[in-house]
């Protein structure tokens, strides 16, 4: 996340040719959701609105043709950014619908009561959301799916996430 008022939606992780494509990875639910957002970069601190002229869903990746770029040379400074929207554009459908942003730093705790450690980003793998712990006790990060199975309360308030996951699994 940029600063307080916006949120990364995806991040331009490649070029795609030399017509200017460049390949999106898209951290919304539906990969293709976050074409429906006004879109922007920061570049030196400065919001650079981005304007997606078209895009194609390809096996493996969704590539994007940003309005005004038309060759490779152009397309390369958007490299390694992240795209972004301003969070007033986001909507939610129902109250127990959580953002990622809204997760990350939330301490997790199992229904014992012991901390499992602070929720440093989250992935979709597969058709599920992954909640990637840090602990201080492990070695490795734990992955906690984000389901209804093992999510007990999020208090968003309190930055506090309960979950029914036995700490050495």
């Amino acid at each position: 996340m940029a600063n307080n008022s916006s949120v990364v939606l995806g991040r331009i992780t490649a070029v795609h040719g030399i017509k200017g494509w460049v390949i999106i990875r898209s951290f919304t639910t539906h990969p293709t959701d976050i074409f429906t957002y006004d879109l922007f970069i920061k570049n030196n601190k400065k919001n650079i609105d981005i304007i997606i002229e078209e895009f194609k869903v390809l096996t493996k990746k969704i590539i994007a043709k940003i309005q005004s770029v038309n060759h490779i040379e152009q397309a390369i400074p958007f490299v390694g950014k992240d795209l972004l929207t301003y969070k007033q554009n986001l909507f939610k459908e129902s109250d127990s619908e959580y953002f990622w942003y809204e997760l990350v730093s939330c301490d997790v705790y199992n229904k014992e009561n012991k901390k499992l450690g602070v929720v440093k980003f989250l992935e979709r793998i597969g058709d599920n959301d992954v909640m990637i712990i840090s602990s201080d006790n492990q070695k490795q990060d734990i992955l906690i799916p984000f389901m209804k199975a093992y999510i007990l309360d999020v208090n968003l308030n309190d930055k506090l996430i309960k979950v029914d996951w036995d700490e050495n699994f």
